[in-house]
């Protein structure tokens, strides 16, 4: 067993990055009477890795991904050299454009490599920060490859022009804090773990309802609650589906997605089909 410093001695983190991974459920040290953490062998290994992959500039959501198995090295690997020949291809027509200046040569080949990143990188880029992130965030799963036809890049420039058109949403400061803060804790990986429960959920709606049916009569009764329907991000999602309703984001963006997306238009599929069995089966 090793006490915290001993930890940091032989790992090289520090004190807050322990407490990340600690969170993160990568490890679990026990906790003495006095208050102190006590790691075991096993847990200061995938700590050394944890520090390995940092210094190889592995992002954090990625390395516990990788060090709790919902990530492939052979897949990491696959990304980042991807990525490294895009940049390389994306310098060439940085250095054109500082030696010739602007063409319309350069513009259209500048346009045509930026269509070779995911659909999720290209919407993250149109939409930085916590608002596009909260829009998006159900959808990125359906996001992970580059647009196919023609047809879905003409619905991708369509739900781009709508999404950038949308007016501001307006939120208290504390509600506003509360979707910060929610979204700085909801990780890739634990959106990928919501994400695959509920494809499990409509795939086979019947089954699903079975074996959780007290669970969704608790949750059910808990979100007529006054303290449930009190908290401000429960407040902040009330709202915000108010706004999309008001600005058609359900009208208008859900059927480009289903255009975009032949993924997402088969989840929403078995979602209708879904719908119908928990109509039968839980409210009646």
């Amino acid at each position: 067993m090793m006490r915290i410093k001993e930890v940091m001695a032989r790992t090289g983190l520090g004190r807050k990055a322990l407490e990340y991974y600690q969170e993160k459920g990568l490890v679990s040290p026990d906790t003495l009477e006095n208050g102190y953490r006590d790691y075991n062998e096993d847990e200061v290994e995938r700590l050394c890795q944890a520090a390995l992959l940092r210094a190889l500039d592995v992002p954090l959501s990625s390395v516990t991904a990788l060090l709790c198995g919902r990530e492939s090295p052979a897949g990491l690997l696959r990304a980042r050299e991807m990525r490294r020949e895009r940049q390389a291809r994306q310098d060439a027509l940085l250095r054109e454009w500082a030696r010739d200046g602007l063409s319309q040569s350069l513009q259209e080949r500048a346009e045509a490599l930026s269509r070779e990143e995911t659909l999720a990188e290209r919407f993250a880029r149109l939409l930085p920060g916590h608002f596009g992130r909260m829009l998006l965030s159900g959808f990125a799963p359906y996001l992970q490859e580059a647009a196919q036809t023609p047809e879905q890049e003409a619905a991708f420039r369509e739900a781009a022009a709508f999404l950038d058109g949308l007016p501001p949403l307006r939120l208290s400061s504390e509600l506003a804090r509360a979707v910060e803060e929610a979204a700085e804790t909801v990780t890739p990986a634990m959106m990928a773990e919501v994400q695959a429960e509920k494809e499990r959920a409509v795939g086979d709606a019947a089954a699903w309802l079975e074996e959780n049916r007290e669970a969704v009569r608790r949750y059910l009764s808990m979100k007529q609650s006054a303290d449930y329907r009190a908290l401000p991000v429960v407040r902040a999602g009330e709202t915000l589906k108010a706004y999309l309703t008001e600005t058609g984001f359900y009208a208008r963006f859900i059927p480009l997605m289903r255009r975009l997306s032949p993924g997402y238009d088969a989840y929403c599929r078995n979602l209708q089909r879904a719908d119908e069995a928990f109509r039968e089966n839980i409210e009646t």
